[in-house]
């Protein structure tokens, strides 16, 4: 489902009904290894990033935020061949939506207006796949939700 979907879900879910966003456990073991804790807790969905690295291509002059490692580090190469990696941070999903909703915070600092999530490879090829199945049926619109439980 869009992460704009799945994030209301996780946020209006009603007394017996519980949904939750959960990152792949491989993303949940890089970032505890970057941050040096032992557990993250529940509902968190860790963001990797590289500082002062911006997208190449259509997302030219933006920060990417990646929901994996291993492909955040594949750009990186991709954009910069031969040069050493730089440290990876992490950061959490929710933090950052709070941060970008948060008017002050982006008033105060402008990178904010400039950071972009970038999709798992296979979230895209699945995306994909789902438009072809759907054929000439019209795709999901924010906005137009029917939830059938």
């Amino acid at each position: 489902v869009p992460l704009d979907f799945a994030i209301s879900l996780t946020f209006k879910s009603k007394p017996g009904l519980y949904f939750k966003l959960s990152p792949a456990e491989d993303d949940v073991d890089d970032a505890l290894a970057i941050d040096g804790k032992e557990s993250l807790a529940e509902n968190k969905v860790p963001m990797f990033y590289f500082e002062d690295f911006y997208a190449q291509g259509i997302w030219m002059n933006q920060i990417p935020l990646y929901f994996r490692k291993s492909e955040l580090i594949n750009a990186f190469k991709k954009a910069n061949p031969g040069v050493e990696v730089p440290p990876v941070k992490v950061t959490e999903l929710f933090s950052v939506l709070g941060t970008m909703l948060n008017a002050d915070a982006v008033n105060a600092d402008s990178d904010v207006e400039k950071l972009i999530f970038i999709p798992p490879v296979e979230s895209s090829a699945k995306a994909l796949e789902c438009k072809k199945k759907g054929g000439k049926e019209q795709p999901y619109q924010l906005g137009k939700r029917i939830l059938i439980l």
